[in-house]
């Protein structure tokens, strides 16, 4: 059950991406996808007290919605930057799951849209350095970026490129001071789905973290760890981290350590 609170917020940005059908036959589907994105929506509406008509909700978002919300190198205030309430009033929250991928040259991620060539990323797809640079020229009261996709060329459904084995780089990007990252796992490793919940296995745990507003889990275990009826990053990040980290060893024997980028230390949540 999707958690309520009382918070109200009437100034807020989020922009839901949730990838899962592409175009090219050859990438497999990210069977979670959508629904990871559908439930997040509620999410943000129910537990962060975000308006409806401040979400901009993007199922299967090809390369040009990436350019127009988030805009490009030449042109880096897209339409998101319209939304946001002058003076700095607004908090910005993003969420994709879908495909990521490497550039071998640069080193670099993308994020793959659903028109995107892997083999020519980064012709086809939109880089995370582009990304963070123009979320960094915003005036906002704080970014939230909520990423559930590896880097690594490879994925749960198989690899992005058929017939090639995966890459397994790291990738490095700067990210901002003012922005803060959860990602499902490390740059070069591979992000778990969760088929019994219907769910990718760190969107599971990120949203049950939230579901269970202070109380303990089957395990005994509560994303707010003392207990003071609010929910920081930090707490949140713990959370996610132990429950992923050991059901993708107990589940498919294999190391995905989400990581949490310049945390913010404020409320996360308040119930």
């Amino acid at each position: 059950m999707i958690p309520k609170t009382n918070t109200v917020d009437r100034d807020s940005i989020a922009i839901i991406i949730g990838n899962k059908d592409y175009i090219n036959k050859d990438i497999p589907p990210v069977d979670f996808a959508i629904n990871d994105a559908q439930i997040m929506k509620e999410y943000v509406k129910n537990v962060l007290g975000f308006k409806d008509e401040n979400i901009a909700f993007l199922p299967n978002a090809d390369q040009t919605a990436f350019n127009t919300w988030f805009g490009t190198d030449s042109s880096p205030y897209g339409k998101l930057s319209g939304w946001i309430k002058p003076g700095g009033k607004s908090k910005v929250f993003i969420y994709y799951s879908g495909h990521g991928a490497p550039d071998l040259k640069s080193k670099t991620g993308y994020f793959v849209p659903v028109n995107a060539e892997p083999s020519v990323i980064d012709l086809s797809g939109y880089s995370l350095k582009t990304f963070y640079s123009n979320l960094g020229k915003l005036n906002t009261a704080g970014i939230t970026v909520v990423i559930d996709a590896c880097f690594s060329g490879s994925s749960s459904g198989g690899m992005l490129i058929k017939n090639a084995s995966p890459v397994f780089i790291k990738t490095t990007t700067e990210i901002p001071d003012k922005i803060t990252v959860f990602s499902s796992s490390a740059g070069d490793q591979i992000s778990s789905w969760y088929p019994p919940k219907k769910h990718s296995l760190f969107t599971y745990y990120f949203l049950k973290g939230i579901m269970l507003k202070g109380k303990a889990d089957e395990d005994g275990d509560s994303a707010d760890s003392n207990g003071d009826g609010k929910l920081n990053y930090d707490e949140l990040f713990s959370y996610i981290n132990n429950k992923v980290g050991y059901m993708a060893k107990r589940m498919f024997n294999r190391e995905q350590n989400p990581e949490l980028i310049n945390s913010d230390k404020g409320v996360f949540i308040k119930y």
